[in-house]
């Protein structure tokens, strides 16, 4: 699963071993809350596993692999879910399965199809 800046996700696994725990209160890590929305600032694949850095927390630089490669804490991608928007897969639905002279805009724009009039030369 790979995640893009600016995408949002729901954090969906707060569950850590107490060895992670500890490491996060000695530096005064901020963790996501259970099942709250997020934006992805960083996505980031350096280290142990992908993480997600986020948007709406800020938190203080830790150890990685090594004691000098320090990086602002973030989450191991596998605890995110992407958000999905269903109206958006909806229109896109429409859209493709509409008629030829339905313009796409109109699914935005208008919210909804319209047919637009052929011009006759």
């Amino acid at each position: 699963m790979k995640f893009y800046p600016g995408q949002e996700v729901v954090y969906v696994d707060d569950r850590y071993d107490a060895e992670r725990r500890k490491l996060f209160e000695e530096f005064g890590v901020v963790r996501p809350k259970l099942k709250a929305r997020y934006r992805v600032r960083t996505y980031t694949s350096r280290g142990s596993q992908p993480c997600l850095v986020l948007h709406e927390i800020l938190n203080p630089k830790v150890p990685y692999t090594k004691a000098t490669d320090m990086r602002e804490a973030g989450f191991a991608e596998r605890r995110f879910r992407a958000v999905t928007h269903d109206r958006v897969k909806a229109i896109i639905h429409e859209a493709l399965n509409a008629p030829a002279n339905v313009q796409l805009t109109d699914f935005f724009d208008r919210g909804g199809p319209r047919e637009t009039k052929k011009k006759v030369a």
